[in-house]
């Protein structure tokens, strides 16, 4: 029997990394010490449970054979086909243990042939390990015991399809499963006595979580992207037209940075979920020769991982040095392996034609479409056959064989004796590399610059950037970090390295420059090459021209096509199921998860809803260490997981630019979560400003957004349900529904312009907006004044956003596009409904006239002074005034000054017509939307919106006003003062110089004058 010998802890290697001849040793041998117990009965009632993430590192001892000669006399016994009767279970307990196990474990139908379960038990049974491990259970020479159900196991998932729980591809998780279930430990061991696995693959147990869409809707913890509608939607929606030239802007990109000064190349691709980062590699690699390899972890999502390259290239156990050699070994068996592909013409369309695992009408339209280039040619053959679930076959042998290859080529690539990091023999890959490449371009020349020939394409590139640690946490690597030295080696050969990703982290694979552990980058001798993020958006859109009507950009199809691809090209493919859950569909891809009504959401999941209505942005800029880290992070987990898009990475590679861009269909996900009960908008919003790093606003232009949404959202979803014509919101049932009960009716409804252009605008604010519409669903912030003109604002309007204006925005903070019908000529124009926002306790109840005047749309740009505008509503929101109020600015009479020889006008008109309406106090008393519950949060939420810098703040409370005395007069706090000046108790400065009261008095009465003695008006009482 084998010996085993136990070693230090830190230098055991995992089942995973034995090779086969060991693995088949540690399989026919007894439990190795300190390895897990053999199961123990279990109550037949206890349900099975396999954790799909937590991996609980195990650690096996090494063997060595005692005799070579053991081996050989194994292998004579494996030979036997009949096994001592002894070892043959007695038929009554083979029938207890059969009917126990169906009895605990259900088999579902499953979709398979018998030629199909056939072909997949000969696959398990091809495997060496698991025939040696048949013959040696069935002489007698071995029993069947943990490590042989293991092994058994794994092997049974990897080769299945459509596949088990993808947990099963690791030994440490299948081993968890086995020692948990003594009734699955027993069908294992009957399984292979008589060497078919069926019973096993039906397990209900081991199946995948896939649930099926039923009529009665999804059922608790169900996602649509589970659904076989959904799947199918998904296959399809890949084959759609690829719209757009992204690919080609990809090539010039690379194609730029082709420069000698690069330290390998290497480019990140990152973006959130569904911006179409894989479709792009796809269609890249109809042009360009491109090996593609998906690492994503576990089987959600399309196209399928490539799991035996992932298992391959996480291995744990080695030592860095160790790992680097590995990779260049690998990289050598690679393009040894697409030599042999590409040698032959006629090698790819022989291998489609010949192979019997492709379906019949698969491979006839592949060979009737068999394409002229190489690049395409390549393409096919590592796609055909490929299902939701698996990889093609063709694929799978591909990298089957360059593991195999990788056997031959690693003693070869290994160097004499351990050598420095980032040195290696790269002479067998080098020779590969000037046959390859040839073959691929004939132009190609050793020792010249060329444009990219080759490319390599990791999917889901993260997955190799977790840390490993060696002896102690203070020295750590990653399987990235290996991969980026070999990568290094060929940079002199114009091949190049995609890493896509959807996470925020784009300093995973391209670091700042002064953590990179590469000393020549950080002397500043090589740079890495920016991440890319340009994929685009509206690539489905419907081209806007002023003959669309609301109607029009209302219904579901135009507001699909807005946006990333995700949503048009599944909606167009799928079937009614498909259609009918669209919304549903994309609150899931919003959170990230299943979702039902009322359920209750996190912070993350509260910011990404939130930021889809008001645009909340990130400002890091402005903070260091451990707040500037959380900033960073928050950042990018949105971008990760709650698809933010990702603008571009900042000078430094330190962090990325992100934003909530305009996307209806992620509007109406959002809008949709937030009308139940156990979301308040005023609450997410609070706890979403104490984040460090979010950008709050000036002056509670934020809180006015989110109070114009609130009241938008409850004409729109009056019945929880979203429909196109409920976007669409009448004027004046919105002002009715902005203010508290009866406001609209008794100081609004009936009240005449406060500035009248002509004598035909003289109506009624209910007469004149009487069919004037607005559809607004979130606020997107613009950075440039010239957006605010009307050209814009009515295209802004077919995406159904609002505008917040940029930080200091003059006269104006957020405004809304109006679709404005005149009363008596029938015809329609757009206008505008300005705001303007005040979060300072010296705005009160009473109106100031020259906020309105800044407020002109002509000064403002929105109008053309050459043009004759319809009317506008110009607010202004005092949100921290202490009485609460809503007035309307009543025009007064305006007569010509009386000169000699001339007569008084009877009318003397404004330049616009304007409807100026002043609200008073963030609280219920002013505004429909606000509860009285609610009133304290939006007195939080007004404090929280002046963005007072935290150094002003200590944690320690006995120091604070010391800490502010040391930096006097930046703020009003009396800290900042009282060293010099006393303050008195509501904030204000005491001074007996009478003088000095005198002049500032004077002061402010001259500016008073000089903003608004220029227009007198009387104010309508309440």
């Amino acid at each position: 029997m084998p010996l085993w010998i136990c070693t230090p802890p830190n230098a055991r290697p995992h089942l995973n990394e034995l090779p086969p001849l060991r693995r088949l040793a540690w399989a026919l041998t007894k439990e190795p010490p300190g390895s897990v117990a053999t199961p123990t009965p279990r109550s037949p009632h206890t349900s099975p449970t396999i954790p799909p993430q937590q991996i609980v590192p195990e650690r096996h001892g090494r063997c060595t054979y005692l005799s070579i000669g053991l081996l050989f006399l194994f292998l004579l016994l494996a030979t036997s086909d009949s096994p001592p009767p002894d070892t043959q279970p007695s038929s009554s307990s083979q029938s207890a243990n059969q009917s126990s196990t169906k009895k605990l474990l259900r088999t579902p139908s499953r979709r398979t042939s018998l030629e199909d379960e056939q072909r997949q038990d000969g696959d398990v049974l091809k495997n060496t390990v698991i025939a040696l491990l048949r013959g040696a259970v069935q002489s007698g020479v071995q029993e069947f015991d943990v490590g042989s159900a293991v092994m058994l196991l794994s092997q049974i998932a990897e080769t299945a399809n459509p596949p088990l729980l993808p947990a099963l591809n690791n030994l440490r998780d299948a081993r968890k499963c086995v020692v948990e279930n003594d009734e699955l430990f027993n069908l294992l061991g009957e399984c292979l006595q008589k060497g078919s696995f069926s019973e096993i693959r039906s397990l209900e147990m081991l199946q995948p979580v896939r649930p099926h869409l039923s009529s009665a809707g999804l059922a608790k913890g169900e996602r649509i992207l589970d659904t076989d509608p959904s799947i199918e939607a998904t296959i399809k929606s890949w084959s759609h037209p690829f719209q757009g030239n992204i690919d080609d802007i990809l090539y010039e990109y690379i194609t730029k940075h082709n420069n000698p000064n690069m330290y390998t190349r290497l480019l990140p691709i990152v973006q959130s979920s569904g911006m179409g980062k894989s479709r792009l590699i796809d269609e890249f690699s109809k042009k360009h020769f491109v090996v593609p390899f998906n690492l994503r972890a576990g089987h959600q999502g399309y196209p399928a991982p490539d799991t035996a390259v992932l298992q391959w290239l996480t291995r744990c156990g080695l030592k860095s040095h160790e790992s680097d050699d590995r990779f260049i070994a690998f990289l050598t068996a690679l393009f040894e392996k697409i030599l042999k592909v590409i040698d032959d013409p006629q090698f790819i369309q022989q291998q489609i034609s010949d192979s019997p695992d492709i379906e019949r009408t698969e491979k006839e339209v592949a060979l009737q479409n068999y394409p002229k280039s190489l690049p395409e040619q390549f393409r096919d053959f590592m796609t055909v056959g490929q299902t939701f679930d698996k990889q093609g076959p063709l694929r799978i042998n591909f990298y089957a064989d360059s593991k195999q290859l990788y056997r031959g080529t690693y003693p070869q690539t290994m160097p004499s004796k351990k050598s420095p990091q980032g040195r290696f023999n790269t002479e067998v890959l080098d020779t590969v590399l000037r046959q390859v490449l040839p073959k691929i371009n004939p132009s190609f020349l050793p020792n010249k610059e060329h444009a990219p020939i080759l490319c390599l394409a990791f999917d889901e590139g993260h997955t190799l950037s977790q840390a490993i640690y060696e002896t102690d946490p203070s020295t750590q690597w990653t399987a990235f970090t290996s991969l980026r030295r070999a990568l290094r080696n060929i940079r002199p050969f114009p091949i190049w390295s995609f890493f896509l990703s959807t996470t925020g982290r784009s300093d995973q694979f391209a670091p700042p420059a002064y953590r990179d552990t590469s000393n020549r980058i950080l002397r500043g001798e090589l740079v890495d090459v920016k991440p890319f993020s340009a994929l685009g958006f509206d690539h489905m859109a419907r081209k806007f021209d002023k003959s669309l009507t609301l109607k029009d950009v209302t219904e579901l199809g135009f507001r699909l096509s807005l946006g990333r691809p995700l949503w048009s090209t599944r909606y167009r493919v799928g079937g009614d199921s498909v259609r009918k859950t669209v919304i549903r569909f994309a609150i899931e891809k919003l959170l990230c998860r299943s979702w039902q009504p009322g359920m209750k959401l996190g912070i993350d999941e509260q910011f990404a809803v939130m930021s889809r209505r008001l645009a909340l942005d990130f400002n890091t800029t402005t903070l260091s260490g451990a707040d500037r880290r959380e900033a960073d992070a928050n950042e990018m987990v949105q971008v990760e997981k709650y698809m933010r898009v990702c603008l571009g990475v900042k000078a430094g590679f330190e962090s990325v630019v992100t934003v909530a861009a305009s996307e209806p269909m992620l509007t109406e996900a959002a809008a949709t979560v937030m009308q139940y009960s156990n979301f308040k908008s005023c609450q997410a919003l609070r706890q979403i400003l104490e984040w460090p790093g979010m950008s709050k606003g000036d002056r509670g232009e934020v809180i006015t957004c989110n109070i114009t949404i609130d009241t938008l959202d409850r004409l729109m979803f009056q019945t929880k349900q979203l429909e196109s014509e409920s976007l669409i919101v009448p004027v004046t049932s919105y002002f009715e529904a902005l203010f508290a009960q009866g406001i609209y009716n008794e100081r609004i409804k009936d009240r005449v312009p406060s500035m009248l252009n002509t004598m035909s605008h003289n109506k009624s604010f209910a007469e004149t907006f009487k069919d004037s519409r607005i559809y607004v669903t979130h606020f997107i912030k613009i950075y440039d004044s010239n957006v605010l003109s009307i050209e814009f604002l009515l295209r802004l309007a077919a995406r159904g956003a609002g505008v917040l204006c940029a930080d200091n925005q003059f006269g104006i903070d957020v405004a809304l596009p109006m679709l404005y019908k005149d009363p008596n000529s029938g015809k329609e124009f757009v206008s505008v409904i300005m705001k303007q926002s005040k979060n300072d306790f010296r705005y009160s109840d009473k109106p100031i006239d020259f906020l309105f005047d800044k407020m002109s749309p002509f000064d403002l740009r929105i109008f053309d002074k050459s043009y004759n505008p319809p009317p506008v509503i110009r607010m202004v929101y005092a949100l921290a005034s202490s009485k609460s109020g809503v007035t309307t600015v009543v025009r007064g009479a305006r007569t010509q000054p009386s000169r000699k020889k001339k007569k008084k006008c009877a009318f003397q008109k404004d330049p616009y017509t304007s409807f100026d309406i002043w609200c008073a106090q963030a609280s219920a008393e002013t505004f429909g939307a606000i509860q009285s519950e609610d009133s304290e949060t939006y007195n939080e939420l007004l404090k929280l919106s002046k963005d007072v810098p935290k150094m002003f703040e200590p944690e320690e409370i006995s120091t604070k006003e010391v800490v502010q005395s040391m930096y006097p007069g930046a703020t009003s706090d009396p800290g900042h003062w009282n060293s010099f000046v006393k303050l008195s108790m509501d904030g204000r400065i005491e001074s007996s110089d009478k003088g000095l009261r005198e002049s500032e008095s004077s002061i402010g009465k001259t500016s008073m004058a000089a903003d608004g003695g220029s227009k007198k008006r009387k104010l309508a009482s309440k």
